[in-house]
């Protein structure tokens, strides 16, 4: 799941390309047509346990607020990987106003 776990929360995959220097975007549509988008560039790829990327959402109220992640999978079971995130912000603003939207939480 991307994004926050509320009902009725769409998400429409516009680029997926996992590879050094590809990209990624998707948008989240609300039930009342609201859209969010994000993107990012894929810096590091090592399947099938490490990926390294930008994040950054678009709709921030100034452009340029990047942050820097690394993202780890591990094998749990056949059914259950765990994923932890870190991420890495250009300053305690920027990563502040990223917990104020909910990110901390995936709320």
């Amino acid at each position: 799941m991307l994004g926050p776990n509320k009902i009725g929360l769409k998400i429409i995959l516009d680029t997926f390309d996992p590879r050094p220097g590809g990209a990624w975007r998707y948008v989240q549509s609300d039930r009342e047509g609201n859209q969010y988008g994000f993107h990012g560039v894929y810096h590091g790829v090592s399947p099938p346990d490490l990926i390294i990327d930008t994040f950054e959402f678009e709709e921030m109220p100034e452009k340029g607020h990047v942050s820097l992640e690394t993202l780890k999978f591990e094998k749990m079971s056949e059914l259950r990987t765990r994923l932890t995130i870190h991420s890495v912000f250009q300053s305690v603003a920027d990563r502040d106003e990223m917990i104020r939207g909910g990110m901390e939480e995936g709320d």
